[in-house]
């Protein structure tokens, strides 16, 4: 081997990575600790460019309808603060939409607590009387079961204490936690802030980027890294728009044809299935178990006509309005889907069920390119 000056730095840096290695593996600890740290001090820029990397798909959608309006005689001056303005419209609009959500769906969780609680009481009496019979041979068993007593009218009043007060008592109890925190209101100030910076500068920053990239590396590896990361933002934007809307069609169809055929519980079952439907394929099953399950308390054939709807309705978001709303954004087979969501789940819960979808399509895209590409520089042909 010729110990030119590129070998020899070769050499040096296999050299150093050895010896970096050597000392994680002995230091496992003290690396973990390290590695700790380190995230506490970049989480709030971690944080802050998820939340612009979300709050970028609707801001695009106003700020191009501010430029529109710009366009028109009068409007002008628009166009010199539509960024600022887009970017306050949008976080108002999700502060607006968040408030809205929990206005609507606590004052219902108050009122559905205190009609279980009213349903409950016949119930319970029905229960009782069954046990008081069945335990005739038992007078021990019989007198303990005549003594169960329970003080509905109490329970009411507790339920509504705790619940019909609303979002009101949420916010401040929120509030009165959050104070106590300083570390969380400080990173969730850098985070807003970095958030707002890099939606404000996002076009200069990826300029920037690429200069970084092209001066460091070699023209044709970030060529692939660049193709890697719009690949990478397309698919992910796509995904989580595309869920996000299909989501809220999805709760919306729910809410009309529970109100039109009298089922009861309509505003809360339907915000729940929005919610839940945001996790692939197994959401909108648990929004169905938790509407079953609060229906049923109220009237069992209305739980049965629910579950009805619920296929039916399922049926058409997944043949009809999926397809059209999300489309083939994502382009992974169904198998690999299944794969994805469950190492997501295993390995970071919800969150990891909804990111490891685009970034298995992602892999599966960059991968296949690849073996593709291998396969017909070998020429065979693959049946």
């Amino acid at each position: 081997m010729n110990l030119d000056k590129d070998n020899m730095k070769k050499i040096a840096m296999l050299i150093s990575f050895a010896i970096l290695f050597s000392w994680v593996i002995n230091n496992a600890a003290m690396f973990l600790f390290v590695l700790r740290y380190l995230f506490g001090l970049i989480s709030p820029f971690v944080i802050g460019a998820g939340i612009a990397f979300v709050v970028n798909a609707p801001m695009k959608g106003i700020e191009k309808g501010i430029s529109r309006i710009s366009d028109h005689k009068g409007f002008g001056f628009l166009k010199k603060i539509n960024r600022m303005l887009s970017i306050i419209l949008t976080f108002v609009l999700i502060i607006v939409l968040i408030l809205a959500v929990f206005l609507l769906i606590i004052p219902e969780l108050g009122r559905t607590a205190l009609t279980w609680i009213d349903n409950m009481q016949p119930v319970f009496e029905r229960w009782q009387d069954k046990a008081i019979r069945l335990a005739k041979d038992y007078p021990d068993l019989e007198e303990q079961i005549r003594n169960i007593d329970i003080n509905w009218t109490n329970l009411s009043q507790k339920a509504v204490g705790f619940l019909s007060a609303g979002a009101g008592s949420m916010v401040k109890s929120t509030v009165n936690v959050a104070t106590t925190v300083v570390n969380t209101i400080v990173n969730v100030v850098l985070a807003l802030i970095f958030a707002i910076y890099v939606l404000s500068q996002k076009e200069k920053l990826k300029r920037q980027f690429k200069k970084l990239l092209y001066a460091y590396g070699k023209k044709n590896r970030v060529n692939w890294i660049l193709d890697v990361m719009r690949l990478s933002n397309r698919t992910f934007s796509n995904f989580v728009t595309g869920q996000f809307l299909e989501a809220c069609i999805l709760g919306g169809m729910f809410f009309v044809a529970m109100s039109i055929f009298g089922i009861p519980y309509a505003i809360v079952v339907s915000v729940v299935i929005v919610v839940t439907a945001l996790i692939p394929m197994v959401g909108a099953f648990i929004g169905c178990i938790f509407g079953v399950i609060l229906i049923a308390m109220v009237n069992p054939m209305k739980a049965l006509w629910f579950v009805i709807l619920f296929l039916i309705l399922q049926q058409i978001e997944g043949n009809i309005i999926y397809p059209r709303v999300v489309g083939n954004s994502v382009g992974l087979p169904a198998i690999w889907v299944l794969v994805a969501i469950t190492l997501g789940g295993n390995m970071m819960g919800v969150v990891g069920m909804i990111l490891f979808i685009p970034l298995a399509s992602v892999i599966y895209t960059i991968l296949g390119k690849a073996v593709n590409d291998r396969v017909r520089k070998k020429g065979i042909k693959v049946e």
